[in-house]
């Protein structure tokens, strides 16, 4: 995925990036992915926020506005809308479905220590034996007698 990074933004948008950095959230600002720009994008989450001021009120621009988001969501990008308004009123709390959203998506994420291969113990020290030909094999691992059956 390659992106552009451009300089400006709206004071709603640095309020925002402001409160992310605060918690330790990291993302670009002002990129274009996949023709569109995106106000903040978090890459580790594959998730884009647009802070929209008024002109997203008009039906053109909703319109525009929809097909960015199907682009983007048919990318994996999952697209949040704040508006400069609730920003400005209570940033906190046009926090809270940001930070649900992260927590969910951690709570799921795999963790290093979490990775478990004591399952494949028992099958290194089975050796198959195969029936199915005149000669019978014999296979150094599971995965070599897994992979011979491929050939077949």
């Amino acid at each position: 995925m390659s992106y552009k990074q451009l300089s400006r933004r709206t004071t709603a948008e640095k309020a925002l990036a402001a409160a992310l950095t605060k918690r330790k959230i990291s993302f670009l600002h002002n990129i274009y992915l996949f023709g569109y720009e995106i106000d903040l994008f978090l890459p580790a989450y594959h998730m884009a926020f647009e802070v929209d001021g008024f002109q997203h009120l008009s039906a053109a621009q909703q319109k525009l506005d929809h097909l960015k988001e199907e682009r983007l969501a048919s990318a994996g990008i999952n697209l949040f809308r704040v508006t400069n308004r609730q920003i400005y009123q209570d940033l906190p709390k046009s926090l809270i479905p940001i930070e649900t959203f992260l927590k969910n998506l951690d709570a799921y994420a795999p963790s290093p220590n979490s990775i478990n291969i004591a399952w494949k113990e028992p099958l290194r020290q089975f050796r198959p034996n195969p029936t199915t030909s005149d000669q019978p094999q014999k296979f150094a691992t599971i995965e070599d007698y897994f992979l011979s059956l491929e050939d077949k």
